[in-house]
């Protein structure tokens, strides 16, 4: 009867490591653009061009050192500043387009990514290397102060900024950035 019960024990501890195994070995989050399917329950984004436009407050926000940092820190470059949170299914489908809008436009925009979590840093950043987030820094909010100084309305809410800090687009939900419409946002501005 013991050894019934190690032989069980031992089999169960197998068939855990195999399963424990396959999920370290393939990455659910790996990003796939040609795979992608709408998703028809994520609603469309809310774009609200500023006319006129506004100046952008002073947003202040912890970098991977937990240092301070301030939006005016990063100079003659469109800012594209996304408030987003890890539980948030609209922003974990939003940040691999945000991302590829890095990419694609590297020398003329920042992406500034904030989150507004309650997580640590290292939760943060383990959720960015699980998404493969390569050419996304990301930022925390300071005690949600940058979140209620943007006056964001709910989450994804990205702000588009020109190089001499005046908001031209306030957009909440999610948006596909890969679109030419939604692109064209970014380019009237660089």
């Amino acid at each position: 009867m013991q050894l019934k019960k190690i032989l069980l024990s031992l089999t169960a501890l197998a068939v855990i490591a195999v399963i424990l195994y396959n999920f370290a070995a393939h990455d659910p989050y790996e990003y796939n653009p040609s795979t992608e399917q709408p998703a028809d329950n994520v609603p469309k984004a809310n774009i609200e061009k500023l006319d006129p436009t506004e100046q952008a407050p002073e947003l202040m926000f912890l970098n991977t050192n937990r240092e301070l940092k301030s939006l005016f820190g990063f100079k003659n470059k469109v800012l594209v500043v996304n408030f987003w949170a890890s539980w948030c299914l609209p922003c974990l489908k939003e940040m691999p387009k945000l991302n590829n809008l890095k990419v694609k436009y590297a020398k003329d925009i920042e992406v500034i990514t904030i989150s507004i979590d309650s997580s640590s840093f290292d939760e943060v950043k383990q959720f960015f290397d699980q998404m493969n987030l390569k050419s996304l820094k990301f930022y925390m909010d300071h005690n949600n102060l940058s979140y209620i100084a943007s006056r964001s309305l709910g989450i994804p809410t990205t702000i588009i900024i020109d190089s001499n800090y005046q908001i031209h687009y306030r957009i909440t939900g999610y948006l596909d950035w890969t679109l030419p419409e939604n692109e064209k946002l970014i380019e009237d501005l660089i």
